[in-house]
């Protein structure tokens, strides 16, 4: 049986959606439902459920948003498809869904009819150009016993010899070189396969679940431990391990209409462990702020074309007088701010801790 796992922190919509795919059909052609209503429930049950299509709201509220679970779940499962959903459609939106292998990209308010039709093209539709199955991953009982492996994992068996009978720890590793996955949660720890060939594992893993069996992912040693590891502690729920700064709950609103800026800025405030978005008008800044009670910084660039920046900010302000307002320009344009009573600037071109220090220091 074909199944979708659908992915909407809104209640109301997630009902809505579950409603929409439960058509009038034989059982052969309904598809098997799940649903999450956070980014890390709905990758904890996306590698188990392993799905064929995922439908997913972009604004999460747990410090992820849609196109993060897209890309963890895409590199355990290369052929899933996602069906992205969103009340706001922006230019960087569509780069980022298209980079990431989003099959489409449904508006909110939506009908019902057409929402349907987007769902069982996707179905039908195998994925034009898998990505990679970038990180190998198995799920391990409370006995040691193999309750899944997925494609990379079932690859790295056969590199080594061990065939794809794989089915308990035992018969991966030799005995006395079993890993204690204990230690695995919050390191990487080496461990030998049973191969007649030279080679050695690492291996990182999670705290046992309430059914007693967790996620191991296996790489090997002569790989970088830093590969892919956003996508690793995305995967495991796992503190991050590389350097994270970010220490506020609210996220951040980058309105610049420098697509080159946006991306940086995004860059720089995801790498430190920040949840934020990008708008290249004020309009747009306006609908993507309305649509997160989270954001909690607007920055605020002063040569964004044809739009009143006075009138945004007090637009801003009025809506959120709680909003963290941020100037961003060439450094005649801080007395523009200073005028408007923003007094935080960023002087142009910045560095990337100066970037991030400047909203930890509020």
């Amino acid at each position: 049986m074909r199944r979708v796992l659908i992915v909407d922190d809104d209640g109301d919509y997630l009902e809505q959606m579950v409603r929409a795919l439960s058509w009038d059909a034989t059982a052969s052609e309904r598809p098997e439902l799940l649903t999450a209503g956070t980014g890390r429930d709905a990758i904890a049950k996306g590698v188990r459920y392993q799905p064929h299509v995922l439908i997913i709201d972009w604004m999460l509220r747990d410090q992820m948003h849609g196109l993060h679970v897209t890309s963890a779940l895409r590199a355990v499962h290369p052929q899933m498809q996602t069906i992205l959903i969103t009340g706001f459609v922006s230019q960087d939106l569509q780069t980022a869904a298209e980079r990431n292998g989003v099959f489409a990209i449904v508006e909110k308010p939506f009908e019902l009819e057409d929402f349907r039709n987007h769902v069982r093209s996707a179905l039908d539709t195998p994925v034009s150009r898998p990505s990679f199955a970038a990180l190998a991953i198995i799920e391990v009982g409370t006995g040691g016993d193999i309750r899944y492996a997925n494609t990379r994992a079932r690859e790295l068996f056969n590199e080594s010899s061990l065939g794809d009978s794989v089915g308990h720890m035992r018969d991966l590793f030799e005995p006395d070189a079993i890993p204690d996955l204990a230690q695995a949660v919050d390191r990487w720890v080496s461990a030998t396969p049973r191969s007649g060939k030279l080679l050695t594992w690492n291996v990182r893993t999670q705290p046992a679940n309430g059914e007693g069996s967790r996620l191991v992912v296996i790489q090997r040693s002569s790989d970088p431990q830093y590969l892919h590891q956003r996508l690793i502690e995305l995967l495991l729920g796992a503190e991050a391990t590389s350097p994270t700064y970010w220490s506020c709950p609210g996220r951040v609103l980058v309105v610049d209409g420098d697509a080159v800026a946006r991306r940086m800025a995004v860059s720089m405030l995801e790498a430190a462990g920040a949840g934020c978005y990008t708008a290249a008008t004020h309009d747009q800044a306006l609908r993507l702020f309305d649509g997160d009670e989270d954001i909690q910084f607007v920055v605020l660039d002063a040569n964004v074309r044809g739009d009143d920046l006075p009138e945004l900010v007090r637009e801003l302000q009025s809506r959120r007088p709680s909003v963290i307002l941020v100037g961003n320009g060439d450094l005649d344009k801080r007395a523009v701010f200073e005028s408007m009573g923003i007094e935080k600037f960023l002087l142009k071109p910045w560095r990337g801790i100066e970037f991030v220090d400047l909203f930890l220091d509020t």
